[in-house]
Formats: structure tokens, C-alpha cells, sequence
């Protein structure tokens, strides 16, 4: 779910996320508080969610929380590029395969399994790769 009056670029960065999580679906706000966004997410059997922020008109925000008492975790985005249109015309809804390096510490073993929530088990059909790597206290996600 994004802001009550999001943004053009937050709805793309939102259908981005969307080909990203092959078992996910956006929840239009509207005028409903995040308490009945959390039922209505854990209504339809949802595990997480994700709530993304703007300033300015640009994602500056996630916050991911594992439903329904977490954990929950916040991350500030940096420098986002989108997918090109001839990406997401491939995109199945196979879940890909997860790529997780240089997060060895405590906090990257949770991060670790905050990030392999959101995905199911993938497929061997599959030929999607995501990446997520540690570097210069960054986390970078290709």
C-alpha cells in the first residue's frame, strides 16, 4: 500500500514491486487507516506487508512487516531505477530464485529472513534471479 494520494512515479515504483513479489497484490488505501489495512491484508491470507513512502514525489521509503506482530523492518531507498517495458512483458509469475550475499552479521541473518518471507519456494522452471547484497553498510536489490 503506498500514501492516500500517491504519486505517478510511487504507482510505478508500486507495479514494479508488484512484478517483483509474483504472489503479491496492492491494496488501494483510500480513506482506511493502517489497522484495517492489516485486517483486510490478513483476511485475505496475506503473511506480510509493505508499506512504501514518498517525499517529493519520489520512493524514499519501505517498511516490510511480517503479519500479524512482526517483525517489522524499515529501509530508506536510494537511487531507484526501473524496470524497462520489455522486462516486465517476460516477467511469469514463477517465484524466482533468491540471491543473498555479504550479509553475515546478526542483523543480516535476519534481514536474510525478513527477505526470504516475501518470496515462496521457487521454482525449477524459473529463470528469474534476485539479488540482494550487502556492501558499505547498503543493502543493493537487483
Amino acid at each position: 500500500t503506498t500514501s492516500r494520494l500517491p504519486s505517478s512515479i510511487l504507482i510505478k515504483f508500486t507495479k514494479d514491486l508488484e512484478n517483483i513479489f509474483s504472489n503479491s497484490y496492492k491494496l488501494c488505501r483510500g480513506r482506511k487507516f493502517l489497522s484495517n489495512l492489516i485486517e483486510i491484508c490478513i483476511s485475505k491470507g496475506g503473511t506480510d506487508i509493505i508499506l512504501i513512502h514518498e517525499h517529493r514525489g519520489v520512493p524514499d521509503a519501505l517498511v516490510i512487516s511480517h503479519l500479524p506482530k512482526g517483525p517489522s523492518a524499515y529501509f530508506t531507498i536510494k537511487k531507484v531505477v526501473f524496470c524497462p517495458k520489455k522486462w516486465k512483458k517476460r516477467n511469469n509469475n514463477l517465484p524466482p530464485h533468491i540471491l543473498i550475499d555479504n550479509l553475515n552479521s546478526q542483523i543480516g541473518k535476519r534481514l536474510c529472513g525478513i527477505f526470504s518471507s516475501l518470496f515462496s519456494f521457487p521454482s525449477f522452471k524459473s529463470k528469474r534471479i534476485i539479488s540482494f547484497i550487502g556492501k558499505n553498510n547498503q543493502i543493493l536489490f537487483r
